[in-house]
């Protein structure tokens, strides 16, 4: 029967064996390391060589996991870093780990808002959406949402733009049909601020240019023309093709009005 000294010596060895053993079995990396620096006894003994073999067998591909995870982090990429982390072939309280994974918690709910904004204006094809979502990201901008989102902002774009010119020209010379062609042939989201207001505009408008454009088509018909004046007179909107060409017909018969007046 051991007893004394050499009990508790024996007893504190297979502390330190059974820590190894641990250590090795859920591939705690850093624990394993740790043990093995502060091994107190020969490192001849067989627990720590088999130890040490297996922190050696690790210790390339924990370090390159590592410095995956500390990248991730220091560029603010969410997604990238949830790939390394699902990836982590090691113990999963490792303290690397562990931090890693804290940071991501944090980022999560705010990186996936914005995830999914941009990928709900690229699906609604709204650029307006699209270029504020993008202006707003928080995050590394090789992620692939952000990638594809700039893309698309980046190809729509030009359209957009010049869609969006003609609209706010009409709107503002109050051509009604070409603001009712314009707004038919929108090819971004109907959301789109831009374009409901046009719409709102065209909505507003539209009845009475129609009704106002029949009765000038009455009158030049019936070629009166006191009416056609007052018409003219009393015209609130652009001079499109149409009303510019009953213009031009009641021109050419003032002349001969005015003779006869």
């Amino acid at each position: 029967r051991v007893v004394g000294k050499a009990a508790f010596h024996f007893q504190a060895y297979d502390q330190e064996v059974s820590a190894l053993q641990e250590a090795v079995k859920d591939r705690d990396v850093a624990q394993l390391r740790s043990l093995l620096v502060s091994w107190p006894y020969s490192r001849e003994e067989e627990e720590w060589i088999k130890g040490n073999a297996h922190y050696q067998a690790w210790f390339h591909v924990y370090c390159e996991s590592c410095a995956a995870l500390e990248k991730a982090v220091q560029e603010v990429a969410p997604t990238p870093l949830r790939e390394s982390l699902s990836r982590w072939p090691f113990s999963s309280q490792d303290q690397a780990y562990r931090a890693a994974d804290a940071q991501l918690q944090v980022w999560a709910v705010d990186h996936k808002r914005q995830s999914d904004r941009v990928t709900s204006a690229v699906e609604d094809r709204d650029v307006a959406g699209l270029r504020s979502a993008l202006q707003e990201w928080l995050w590394n901008k090789l992620e692939e949402v952000y990638v594809r989102g700039e893309a698309h902002a980046n190809l729509w774009g030009p359209g957009y733009d010049a869609a969006l010119a003609c609209m706010r020209q009409a709107q503002q010379e109050r051509m009604i049909p070409a603001l009712a062609s314009l707004v038919k042939e929108w090819q971004f989201s109907h959301a789109d601020a831009h374009y409901r207001l046009a719409l709102a505009q065209l909505e507003e408008l539209e009845p009475l240019y129609s009704k106002t454009m029949q009765a000038m088509q009455r009158a030049v018909q019936s070629r009166d023309i006191e009416a056609c004046l007052e018409i003219a007179s009393m015209w609130s909107f652009g001079v499109d093709d149409q009303y510019g060409k009953l213009l031009e017909q009641v021109a050419g018969w003032r002349p001969e009005y005015e003779k006869f007046k």
